[in-house]
């Protein structure tokens, strides 16, 4: 009997045991057990989490709806819905087959602090070290561990209708993704991953004063992912918008140190829209620029950069941009072809075009190459050569015939004063009459009676213009 009484007890245990395993993701499921789940996490998190329902099941995938974090440093996550369709016996073996992940209208929201609020932090990667502030930084990190998996992963990941916008403190939206989706195709974890990402709107928007300038773009994107190799394929990237067209394609290594992107494709830029742009960013500006063909272009960037200078000190770029006329301060430039190359800590650009009667060649170099970085150009450099500028006051011309060539110059506020004084100088040759007289000549005072017809503001112009004369000798 003693016996038989133990037999039944255990299976009364048993059975309890198995229906408690059975019911058990039911049991999780009920909305007391759930509200005591969340209280639980949220007193051990950092913000606050809810969660309108999540169902679970020994037989299907789990799903999740109406998740709500916040963490309280205005950083926001909303997602309508998270649902994985494999079941949990699907991820016991060691190849854990994830079956479909699918994430439902995820909104990420960044809300920026007061301007004044702002704490300054300190510089992105710290001191200058030995070497001087703007000497290179060696890298610090460790040599990253050979990539092993005792395990092994297949499935397909979806984001659909994601967005993400970034919020300033007077409830603006400078920048914002609308219609993110993501599709991540995973075959193995040892073999290139398959990522493909694209926007349906990009908004950058531009405020001022008046207005808000909005710039809308499309992006795409296909990733072949090397996690045992350490690197990324990028076969394509396109990203559309009125002001700028890129279509390139490239790779990523080092993917677990410093990163290296090297990448090769198109560009075209809208310079009628740009010119738009910057009148919106600074209002009573006018700029006239029109050119949009599309140019070669290649890049080569170690992305562990501490700031734009160790940027430009590990970057080899090189694109051209065709810009087909620039209007500004009665300067008419036509046919730019302009080439930007970045090679061995230096930049350079050349500038060749026809401004009015004559002909411009510039070539400004920016060298990083030394402690301190230094902007000059070198000798062969022709600013402004022959180049007769128009300003029309009153429908009466002044013309300007300018002459002169930049050597090397280094910013500084005496190199700087020294250059503006030759182009003065040189620009107001034809407003000075008799040679080696300081001041202002018959042909200039006869220039200022045509254009101002009030005795006391024609005088104070010959002051103003004798003094600025005499200081350019």
């Amino acid at each position: 009997m003693k016996k038989k009484r133990a037999l039944k007890i255990f299976a009364t245990i048993v059975v309890v045991i198995v229906l408690l395993v059975a019911l058990l993701p039911t049991i999780l499921s009920l909305g007391p057990v759930r509200s005591l789940i969340l209280n639980r996490a949220n007193a051990e998190i950092d913000g606050s989490l809810s969660v309108e329902s999540w169902s679970l099941s020994w037989f299907r995938g789990p799903s999740v709806e109406g998740i709500d974090f916040d963490d309280g440093q205005g950083t926001r996550l909303q997602v309508d819905s998270f649902v994985v369709s494999c079941r949990p016996v699907d991820v016991l073996g060691t190849t854990k087959d994830l079956g479909e992940v699918t994430v439902k209208n995820p909104v990420v929201s960044i809300v920026l602090p007061p301007a004044s609020g702002r704490k300054a932090g300190p510089a992105p990667g710290g001191g200058g070290g030995k070497g001087g502030k703007g000497s290179p930084r060696p890298s610090k990190k460790p040599a990253p561990e050979p990539f092993r998996l005792d395990w092994d992963a297949l499935g397909c990941v979806k984001v659909e209708g994601g967005c993400f916008r970034v919020i300033s403190a007077d409830g603006e939206k400078p920048f914002e993704i609308d219609g993110l989706d993501v599709a991540v195709d995973i075959t193995s974890l040892k073999k290139p991953i398959d990522v493909k990402v694209a926007a349906r709107d990009v908004v950058v928007a531009i405020k001022n004063t008046n207005a808000t300038e909005e710039v809308h773009a499309t992006f795409q994107t296909a990733v072949k992912l090397d996690i045992p190799g350490d690197k990324a394929a990028v076969d394509s990237l396109q990203l559309n918008s009125t002001p700028v067209t890129l279509s390139c394609a490239g790779t990523i290594t080092d993917l677990r140190t410093s990163g290296v992107l090297d990448v090769a494709g198109k560009l075209k830029c809208n310079f009628a829209r740009i010119s738009e742009l910057v009148a919106a960013v600074s209002p009573g500006t006018k700029l006239i620029i029109e050119g949009d063909e599309e140019r070669d272009f290649s890049a080569h960037v170690v992305l562990d950069s501490a700031d734009w200078v160790d940027m430009l000190r590990t970057a080899n770029m090189q694109a051209r941009l065709y810009i087909k006329r620039m209007e500004k301060f009665g300067i008419d430039a036509r046919n730019f072809d302009a080439v930007l190359e970045v090679r061995d800590a230096k930049a350079q650009a050349t500038l060749k075009t026809s401004v009015n009667d004559g002909e411009m060649l510039v070539v400004p170099l920016v060298d990083v190459s030394g402690e301190k970085p230094q902007l000059g150009m070198p000798d062969d450099s022709q600013l402004l050569k022959g180049v007769k500028i128009y300003k029309y006051v009153k429908n009466a011309p002044i013309e300007l015939h300018v002459t002169g060539t930049v050597t090397k110059p280094v910013i500084s506020k005496e190199s700087m004063s020294a250059t503006l004084r030759n182009l003065v100088r040189e620009a107001s040759k034809n407003l000075v009459e008799e040679k080696g007289k300081d001041g202002l000549g018959e042909k200039g005072k006869k220039l200022i009676d045509d254009l101002i017809k009030d005795e006391d503001k024609k005088k104070k112009a010959r002051d103003v213009l004798d003094g600025l004369l005499k200081k350019v000798k």
